[in-house]
């Protein structure tokens, strides 16, 4: 799926599963934009968040929510040119 706005064009990435949920507050928090808070839970989650910061230069967009059963992660990367500019090297 793909979201254009006027400043640019988005390819959208959706995650979801069964389980039990974002707890309210931590679902809050997740949707909050600013810096990346470790709190010692969902470590992996702000990593990635952190990690698509840097490679796409703050215009990744992601959105948390609670499903009836479980819950969905959409991640917004910017549809850009050439792949090779956004590498992982270590």
């Amino acid at each position: 799926m793909a979201l254009k706005t006027e400043e640019a064009r988005y390819i959208n990435i959706s995650i979801s599963d069964n389980g039990s949920g974002f707890p309210p507050e931590m679902l809050e928090a997740l949707n909050q934009a600013g810096k990346f808070e470790y709190t010692g839970q969902h470590v992996g989650i702000l990593n990635v968040k952190h990690r698509f910061a840097l490679l796409y230069k703050g215009k990744s967009i992601f959105s948390f929510s609670n499903l009836k059963r479980g819950s969905r992660i959409e991640i917004f990367i910017p549809e850009e040119g050439d792949s090779d500019d956004r590498s992982c090297g270590r």
